[in-house]
């Protein structure tokens, strides 16, 4: 038993190092954030433009949105933001069209 754990942690170790390799794959892709004022959608956001995305951040938090925004540029990348309420359709027909400007969107989150 005890040699299956340690298994377990050398082959999470191999992936880790795998998907550090291919630090541009997003590269000319587009990633639409929800949320990405704050927290997980923050990390994703940076994330995905250090992998070369342009993302399009969303959220209620305006202020937030500017924070992270200035984080991704500072770092490099490339980000557009929108703030309002995704949860009204009128909004994310218009994040949605808006986030298609800059290309084709490949990831949402």
């Amino acid at each position: 038993r005890r040699g299956r754990w340690r298994g377990a942690v050398r082959g999470f170790g191999r992936r880790q190092e795998h998907a550090m390799t291919n630090d541009r794959r997003f590269e000319g892709k587009v990633a639409l954030i929800t949320g990405a004022a704050a927290g997980i959608g923050r990390a994703v956001s940076k994330r995905l433009a250090a992998e070369g995305a342009q993302v399009f951040g969303h959220d209620l938090n305006a202020e937030g949105l500017a924070e992270t925004a200035e984080q991704v540029t500072s770092a490099g990348g490339t980000m557009k933001t929108r703030a309002g309420d995704i949860s009204q359709p009128a909004e994310a027909r218009a994040s949605r069209q808006a986030s298609t400007d800059g290309g084709n969107t490949r990831a949402i989150a």
